[in-house]
């Protein structure tokens, strides 16, 4: 398998999950989204439906409260009337139309970065094989494992249930090698549900990437999507929102998030409500030290944090406070490392360089980027090149 060992630092944020379910405000952006009849100074209830994506998505209210709607900058605030909304186990059952239906209501979507609508992906008729992602490659996150640490059985729970409603004849789990806790837990409460296996991968990133899932697991290929093979790859916390819509008819209004790193004061795991202000939970838990990068999602392929804007999304799995990084690029030495190393197989110091040749780029296919960032982590010359073939990309789009 094509990856580098990274250092995992995952044990700086493995706490206790605290929780942070009741903010003041919550902000959602709605740049480009449909909004429905929702008024300022309206007064919604948790999970009220606010206007839906351009994917399908519903937007929904992650609390009960009244509606400002900030046109000027496309966000719709809710202030909190701290009323609460209970959501108990039911049993029931559904066919495959109406847990398409349910998921998609729920606003379930790809919450390990990704945020694709779930729903599209279960709709296919061909699926045999679930892969469910719990690798969490990158260093410092451990929101999926915390998810998992406590929720075990009700997520297998609903990968049996999945199995079930579209008839999927297998499916795996897949964890890091060297993950003994989880792999003890995982093992034992998979022992009476013998479609459901726990396989573990190796310590590599960025092994949580699909394609390297499905070679690993399932020893094949495809080119565009794993459905091509009638397998489907979804994150765990993922499996969980699920699970929560399944049986409690809950949508995806709050998730679990890291927040760890050097620099972090208090580092450890926040459950929180979609749409909460970076800055209020930074402050919740005793905020950062001076000097550092607060980064949203991974140090390989995270964004720094606009703290006056930046709120929770469902596809937020962490933040950080890494120490301020001054490298100083130098002229690129043309070892072909970022080329050896790339997972997509292609060559990322050409693509920078061609990043304004059209001619060059279509050949280059900067396109194929999974945006891993293994071509920056492993330049001697600390040359910023995922951030060039990311540019390359956008070029060639516009073309």
């Amino acid at each position: 398998m094509i990856g580098v060992s990274l250092k995992k630092k995952k044990e700086i944020s493995l706490k206790k999950v605290e929780y942070y379910l009741d903010p003041s405000y919550v902000y959602l952006p709605i740049a480009g989204e449909d909004i429905v009849s929702i008024t300022d100074k309206s007064v919604v209830k948790e999970g009220t439906l606010l206007g839906r994506k351009k994917n399908g998505l519903p937007i929904l209210s992650p609390i009960s409260g009244v509606v400002t709607w900030r046109q000027d900058e496309e966000i719709l605030q809710i202030e909190n009337n701290h009323e609460k909304k209970e959501y108990k186990e039911k049993n029931t059952s559904y066919t495959k139309e109406e847990f398409l239906s349910l998921i998609k209501e729920a606003g379930i979507c790809g919450m390990g970065g990704a945020g694709f609508p779930t729903y599209l992906k279960y709709q296919n008729a061909k699926i045999h094989t679930l892969i469910v992602n719990a690798v969490e490659c990158e260093p410092y996150i451990t929101a999926d494992f915390a998810c998992i640490m406590e929720n075990a059985l009700f997520i297998i729970k609903t990968i049996a249930s999945l199995m079930d409603i579209l008839e999927i004849k297998e499916s795996f789990i897949a964890i890091k090698a060297k993950e003994p806790l989880l792999k003890e837990k995982l093992i034992t409460l998979t022992s009476t549900y013998p479609k459901v296996k726990v396989v573990e991968v190796p310590n590599l990133y960025p092994m949580g990437w699909e394609k390297s899932l499905v070679r690993y697991i399932k020893h094949t290929d495809y080119k565009k999507l794993p459905i091509e093979k009638g397998i489907v790859v979804s994150n765990i916390s993922t499996i969980h929102a699920m699970g929560e819509a399944l049986y409690k008819e809950k949508p995806l209004l709050e998730r679990i998030v890291t927040f760890s790193g050097e620099k972090m004061k208090n580092p450890c795991n926040v459950h929180v409500k979609i749409g909460t202000k970076i800055k209020e939970i930074l402050d919740y838990v005793e905020g950062v030290e001076e000097n550092s990068d607060i980064i949203m999602g991974g140090p390989m392929m995270g964004k720094i944090v606009d703290l006056d804007h930046d709120v929770i999304l469902p596809s937020t799995t962490s933040i950080l406070a890494l120490p301020k990084q001054n490298d100083q690029e130098e002229a690129c030495i043309k070892c072909g490392k970022c080329t050896e190393n790339c997972p997509s197989k292609i060559a990322p110091a050409l693509i920078r360089e061609n990043k304004n040749n059209p001619s060059a780029l279509k050949r280059l296919n900067p396109n194929a980027c999974i945006e891993c960032g293994i071509c920056s982590y492993i330049c001697p010359s600390k040359i910023k090149v995922r951030d060039a073939v990311m540019e390359a990309k956008k070029e060639r789009r516009k073309q």
